[in-house]
């Protein structure tokens, strides 16, 4: 096997550390992989090594789009945030169950609630 470049088995060995975290305490992690400095061919390299799984998200937001999609990890999850015109303006790794952004919001949850009190009026 490939030695691993020493920059992202640093950023394997945190994820490793959060993984063991969220698992023993539930508490959540996340990466900003724009602002560690690690270069492009190295980010394309550490999410490589990650793989990606059987699950993704998609928030189909008007205004920045996101993806996610759990890696071969269960519970790391890879996020690609983009602008209007499509290019990836953000790249997440997080430490969860699932991204907390993609979880239903309160206040859409009642509006749900409405949309079902004027189905129900008919």
């Amino acid at each position: 096997m490939e030695q691993i470049n020493p920059r992202i088995m640093a950023i394997l060995t945190e994820l490793k550390e959060a993984l063991s975290n969220f698992a023993s305490s539930g508490k959540t992690h996340r990466i900003f992989l724009g602002s560690i400095g690690l270069p492009e061919p190295e980010q394309v390299e550490l999410l490589e090594l990650l793989g990606e799984g059987e699950l993704s998200i998609d928030l189909k937001n008007l205004d920045e789009p996101v993806t996610w999609y759990e890696t071969n990890y269960a519970g790391i999850w890879v996020g690609t945030f983009r602008n209007l015109r499509g290019e990836a303006i953000l790249r997440t790794i997080e430490v969860c169950a699932y991204p907390e952004l993609a979880a239903s919001q309160q206040e859409d949850v009642n509006a749900a609630l409405g949309k079902f009190d004027i189905l129900f009026e008919h």
